[in-house]
């Protein structure tokens, strides 16, 4: 069964795991963070965690922001489609998390982001704006990427993360504050003409992210069946465009407390992923 597998190749070479399904979930999470998923792992977290290898592998997609790269010292501007007029850009670090290092530079262009002398290189992106509200708020949302057996699936229990209260997103997916998140999906679909329509287009930014780092052919089945979980953030427009701004190779699974929408979501997305047969939140992509 499932579960007593699932017990096993948790128990192989480490202590014993306590009963409790809560000590359960956090060897689960704790695993998606380890380096035991072998290649794939690493090359998902060069091309995809770094934001500079996400935007090499993005530039010139319509659902990925303009941006460039700013090298570190000011030494010049590289992959750049950036516009040639002042906008509102965004400054990232490359290995920054958590909204962390962020950056709004209003009415400005990257040339004048790149006299700051950075010590370490600069993602710089037009801000995404004319964003769509829920419960009063602009939000990000964080959907769930599942790896696992050679097969990738996104997960229908996904977060919305608002903005702090008065606040704006800048192309970022940051909110500290777990009662600022809730799952979103349903309101989400509603807003943009229904499930279908709102699976459609999450499927298709995130097959076409896979397709450029070379189809789903090439991910390779995980090792004793371990999946691995990534978060790709998305900012949603009025229009109901979805604008992928980061994935992280490492999303956080476990829950600020043990209650609300922030700790059923990645309960459930972690059972889920070990447990794909019974999920019936699991969107299976198809190879193009």
């Amino acid at each position: 069964p499932p579960k007593t597998i699932l017990h096993a190749s948790l128990s192989s070479g480490l202590r014993s795991v306590p009963p409790s399904s809560s000590s359960i979930l956090l060897r689960l999470a704790s695993i998606n963070a380890l380096p035991c998923h072998g290649p794939f792992h690493l090359r998902v977290s060069r091309a995809l965690d770094d934001k500079r290898g996400l935007h090499r592998l993005l530039k010139g997609a319509k659902f990925y922001p303009r941006g460039a790269i700013v090298r570190k010292g000011g030494s010049g501007v590289d992959a750049s489609d950036l516009p040639h007029r002042r906008t509102d850009l965004v400054a990232k670090r490359p290995l920054s998390w958590g909204g962390y290092g962020v950056e709004l530079w209003q009415n400005s262009t990257v040339e004048e982001v790149s006299k700051i002398r950075s010590p370490c290189d600069l993602v710089v992106q037009e801000r995404v704006s004319d964003l769509m509200e829920l419960r009063g708020g602009e939000f990000s949302l964080r959907l769930y990427v599942v790896c696992r057996d050679g097969r990738v699936y996104w997960s229908k229990r996904c977060l919305c993360k608002l903005a702090e209260e008065g606040g704006f997103i800048t192309n970022s997916a940051f909110t500290g504050d777990a009662r600022r998140q809730f799952e979103g999906f349903a309101a989400l679909a509603k807003a943009v003409g229904g499930e279908s329509e709102l699976e459609k287009r999450i499927s298709h930014v995130v097959n076409d992210t896979f397709a450029r780092l070379g189809g789903l052919d090439l991910i390779p089945p995980a090792v004793v069946h371990i999946p691995k979980i990534l978060g790709f953030d998305f900012l949603v427009r009025k229009d109901g465009e979805l604008v992928l701004i980061e994935v992280n190779a490492t999303p956080g699974l476990v829950a600020r407390d043990d209650s609300g929408d922030e700790a059923n979501v990645k309960k459930a997305v972690l059972e889920d992923a070990w447990d794909i047969s019974s999920s019936k939140s699991l969107i299976q992509l198809t190879k193009r």
